[in-house]
C-alpha cells in the first residue's frame, strides 16, 4: 500500500538492484547506530515512504529493534538509511549476528566483580580448609555461562513483549546460536543441560513464529468464490456471416457462490486462526515460562556451591 503512489516498473527495479546493507555503530556517551541500504539506482523516489518501508523490511526479516520506530531515515544518492540512538538490548542483539560477546554489553560493575568464593587474596586462617581448586574453577566457568544464558533470556523475555514474535525470530535463533557454541568445558553438567534447553526453546519458539506464518497464508487461501464461469451475451452489434445477418455476442463472465462450501470455508477459516492464536500464546507462555525456570537453576546452584549465581 505504501508504494501504491510510486511507478510500478522503476520502483520494482529499484528495490530489486540492492547491493548490500551496512550497520555501524558509534560509541560515545550514548550509543548512535546507522543502518543503511545500498541499490544500484538514485533512491530520491522512495523518499516520502524511506522509514516505513525499511522497518517493514527489517520486522519481515525479524530483525526489528524497538529503537527503530524513533530513528531518522533519510533517503540520499543510492541508499536509504536510518538512524539514531541505540540501546544496550539492541547493541546486544546486534554483537548475537557477529562473532563478539554479546553478554558483555550492559554489565554493571556489580556483576563484572569477582564472584568465585578464591577471589579474596587474604590467606586462610591456619589450620583452615584449603579450597578445592577444581571446585573452584568450576564454580566460576558455571557463573559465567549462566550469567550469559540468563543475559539471554532476559532479553528474549522483553522480545516477548514486542508486537509480533514473527519480527524477533532473527534474534531468538541468533541466541540459540549464540548458547549453543559457549564453552561449557568445566561448567556444572546439569547448567550446561539447562543451556542447551534454553537454546532448543529459542529455536521452537522461532518454529511456532514460522508456523503462525503458514496459518495465515492458509487463511487468506480459503478466500475467495468457490466456482467462476465464462458466458456469451448479444451485442447490439451484427455481423455478415454467409448473406445473413446475425448477431454479434460478447463474453462475460459470473461467480456461482456455494452456500455450503462458503459455511466450510469459514469453518476451516475460523479453525485456522484459532491454531494461529494458540500457536502465538503457547510461544509467549514458554518464553515468559524460561524466566522461572531460570530462577530455579540459579537456586539449586547457589545451594550446591554454597554461593551466590546472578
Amino acid at each position: 500500500v505504501m508504494l501504491d503512489s510510486l511507478p510500478e516498473d522503476e520502483t520494482v527495479a529499484l528495490l530489486t538492484s540492492v547491493q548490500g546493507v551496512k550497520l555501524g555503530v558509534l560509541v560515545k556517551d550514548k550509543l548512535q547506530g546507522r543502518l543503511q541500504i545500498d541499490f544500484a539506482g538514485d533512491t530520491s523516489s522512495l523518499a516520502s515512504v524511506a522509514k516505513p518501508l525499511i522497518i517493514a523490511i527489517l520486522g519481515e526479516s525479524g530483525a526489528m529493534l524497538d529503537e527503530f520506530n524513533d530513528w531518522t531515515a533519510e533517503a540520499k544518492g543510492n541508499s536509504l538509511a536510518l538512524s539514531g540512538e541505540l540501546t544496550a538490548d539492541g547493541m546486544r542483539r546486534i554483537f548475537s549476528m557477529m562473532a563478539i560477546d554479546s553478554t558483555a554489553v550492559g554489565q554493571d560493575a556489580q556483576t563484572a566483580a569477582p564472584e568465585s568464593p578464591t577471589a579474596s587474596t587474604t590467606p586462610p586462617a591456619n589450620g583452615a580448609a584449603q579450597p578445592d581448586p577444581a571446585k573452584a574453577a568450576m564454580i566460576r566457568a558455571s557463573q559465567r555461562y549462566f550469567r550469559a544464558v540468563g543475559n539471554f533470556v532476559a532479553d528474549a523475555q522483553r522480545l516477548n513483549r514486542a508486537n509480533s514474535l514473527r519480527q524477533s525470530v532473527m534474534w531468538l535463533e541468533n541466541y540459540a546460536r549464540r548458547i549453543e557454541a559457549m564453552p561449557t568445558r568445566g561448567v556444572d553438567p546439569d547448567l550446561a543441560q539447562y543451556g542447551h534447553y534454553v537454546a532448543q526453546t529459542f529455536r521452537w519458539v522461532v518454529d511456532q513464529a514460522y508456523g503462525v506464518e503458514q496459518k495465515q497464508e492458509a487463511i487468506a487461501a480459503t478466500e475467495g468464490p468457490s466456482e467462476t464461469r465464462v458466458g456469451w451475451i448479444p451485442t447490439t452489434r451484427t455481423v455478415n456471416w454467409g448473406g445473413y445477418r446475425m448477431r454479434e455476442y460478447a463474453p462475460y463472465g459470473w461467480v456461482q457462490y456455494n452456500k455450503q462450501e462458503q459455511q466450510q470455508s469459514a469453518d476451516q477459516r475460523q479453525k485456522l486462526e484459532d491454531a494461529m492464536y494458540k500457536m502465538i500464546e503457547d510461544a509467549r507462555q514458554t518464553l515468559t515460562k524460561l524466566v522461572a525456570e531460570h530462577e530455579t537453576i540459579r537456586s539449586k546452584l547457589s545451594q550446591r556451591y554454597g554461593v551466590q549465581f546472578r
